[in-house]
């Protein structure tokens, strides 16, 4: 763990090598860990960057690359997909701005290494027109994947789109209420399509804290959170 901690601080630029030369074994670990903590291309920015005698061996270090490549190809989609989201609910009348995903992407030094997701678009319009607005556009005149916040919308077919009534929800009422008039001040205007630093810095903050509570936080919420206190 020790040794995939110094790679991700050299992927960020925090220092220059490792503490210590990996075995062959010690690479597949870190390979796997990097898999799992879905920092898979921001880890290979890390081997670029190692002393060659450091760097895994040869054929470890083609299947890292390889991976890196695809989802560089990835996010060249997802780039395009977010902006076709954006200027299609714009031109239905929403203001639309995009939560987390390549908002936050546009924070790393290799934006297009970071594993992109779905699609959280935030629709400014309130419930009860956004969700007359997705039975309208649906083919059964249907709701998916509704919840208290968001619901799935089919606009493509390679990629999935979340439609936000509010970005996240709190359990306890009364902070909900705070949560809900400190999203109205940041709420989408149509100007910008990602959200201010300001609003990510509590907005992500509560989305590690959801994944801690629910399914677990990994490495890559925590990282978006880094650069969303780091660069501004």
């Amino acid at each position: 763990m020790t040794l995939f901690v110094d790679l991700v601080r050299v992927a960020l630029g925090q220092q220059d090598a490792l503490s210590s030369k990996p075995s062959e074994a010690e690479w597949r670990q870190m390979f796997i860990l990097a898999k799992k903590q879905t920092l898979t291309g921001v880890c290979f920015s890390g081997l670029e960057r190692l002393p060659a005698e450091q760097r895994p061996p040869r054929e470890l270090l083609l299947k890292w690359w390889v991976l890196t490549q695809h989802i560089e190809e990835q996010n060249r989609v997802m780039n395009q997909r977010t902006q076709e989201t954006v200027d299609y609910f714009r031109n239905h009348g929403f203001n639309a701005m995009i939560l987390k995903g390549q908002g936050i992407g546009r924070l790393y030094p290799q934006p297009e290494r970071r594993m992109p997701g779905d699609i959280d678009v935030w629709l400014d319009g309130g419930r009860e027109k956004i969700y007359a607005f997705a039975r309208e556009h649906d083919d059964e005149g249907k709701l998916h994947g509704m919840n208290y916040h968001h619901i799935h919308y089919h606009l493509f077919e390679d990629t999935e789109v979340e439609v936000h009534i509010h970005p996240s929800y709190m359990n306890n009422p009364f902070l909900q209420k705070r949560f809900h008039k400190f999203c109205y001040i940041y709420r989408p205007t149509g100007k910008e399509s990602i959200p201010s630093p300001a609003f990510n810095r509590v907005f992500i903050l509560l989305h590690c804290f959801q994944h801690l509570m629910g399914h677990g936080v990994g490495l890559r919420q925590v990282m978006d959170y880094y650069f969303v206190l780091t660069r501004f």
